[in-house]
């Protein structure tokens, strides 16, 4: 209980009249924080904060002695969140940490060990078969947090800061990837409520419909195709449907009970749960008299801004949908109906 010399760092222990009586029907831990000075007889509180003199005799708080962080004006114990991610059948081990480099954009970060080899959480599909692929859950989640897709910054570069309205959150959450899913059923309501954002209307003042998302040339090449599984989407069997976009009618191509895990080898979990798969195929007869060799390109385009008018109607029917990537299309292709100018762009 010496005091600690100019920069060195101690315990901050707190006294004075106003200090409290102790923790309320607490006691172990008013006996354990709550201490009193061998030599002085003060009665102190020891606060857990690291902290040190400087030379102006300002007290500079360097942080926690115990596994207590401060964030945003909170104290949080990291130890009580390992304990509840331990509780996760999925989880064998957990470590949660703060991170972030200035005090006021900090937030907390949990690193777990898998208890088994499934599929890590928010991964767009699961790691490995790659070379250059990294593989440790802790390294892929580091990276992540340091944003690699953020240009960096030049020394001496100008940068303008820009006006920005307030952010409205719900506007963020509208779009978001759902990996689990609800088990009972779609109803047929619903289900076609979704799916009338992909319908055209028509306009007085324009021969051409018009729809919700953009398209080259508006020639609308990118097609819709579902495979519904049974019992799923009410009053619809199972099997591979296209959806008929100016009729908006989905048309029977085959019946099948099941496309079977190996369509999305990356992501056998996610389908396991889904009731639906959506496939988004372009006819490049549709487009390719017009464009020539940027056909595809331009049919990329308008699948990617179809799947994200999707994501967000979707939850407006209680209904989550989340994008696939890398799927093994060649085991079903012909159960589509398909022909060699269709091309599978988005799942």
């Amino acid at each position: 209980m010496e005091p600690r010399p100019v920069w060195v760092p101690g315990d901050l222990y707190i006294g004075g009249l106003g200090l409290a009586k102790g923790y309320w029907r607490d006691p172990e831990k008013t006996e354990e924080r709550f201490i009193t000075h061998p030599v002085t007889g003060e009665r102190l509180y020891k606060s857990g904060d690291l902290a040190r003199y400087l030379p102006d005799g300002n007290l500079e708080i360097l942080g926690r002695s115990d596994f207590q962080v401060k964030i945003r004006g909170h104290r949080i114990e990291l130890k009580e969140i390992e304990a509840v991610l331990a509780e996760h059948p999925g989880v064998k081990e957990a470590v949660v940490t703060a991170v972030g480099g200035e005090r006021d954009l900090q937030s907390l970060a949990a690193y777990i060990v898998p208890a088994g080899a499934g599929q890590p959480a928010n991964e767009a599909l699961e790691p490995g078969g790659q070379e250059g692929v990294i593989l440790d859950p802790a390294k892929r989640l580091e990276f992540k947090l340091g944003q690699p897709g953020l240009r960096p910054s030049a020394d001496g570069a100008v940068e303008i800061p820009m006006a920005a309205p307030e952010a409205d959150k719900a506007a963020w959450l509208a779009r978001q990837s759902y990996r689990q899913f609800r088990q009972s059923r779609i109803s047929r309501e619903a289900f076609g409520h979704f799916l009338s954002c992909l319908k055209p209307i028509h306009l007085e003042e324009s021969p051409l419909p018009k729809y919700r998302y953009p398209s080259g040339g508006s020639l609308y090449p990118v097609q819709c195709y579902l495979y519904i599984k049974p019992d799923r989407v009410e009053g619809l069997e199972g099997g591979i449907y296209y959806h008929h976009p100016v009729r908006h009618t989905l048309i029977l191509l085959s019946r099948k009970d099941d496309l079977g895990e190996r369509v999305f080898p990356g992501n056998a979990a996610v389908y396991q749960q889904s009731a639906f798969a959506i496939f988004l195929i372009g006819n490049q007869s549709a487009i390719a008299p017009m464009y020539a060799d940027w056909a595809r390109n331009f049919s990329l385009l308008e699948a990617g801004h179809m799947g994200q008018l999707l994501m967000e109607v979707a939850p407006q029917y209680e209904i989550g949908l989340c994008p696939m990537g890398a799927p093994d299309f060649a085991p079903v292709e012909e159960l589509f109906g398909l022909e060699d100018h269709h091309l599978l762009l988005y799942t």
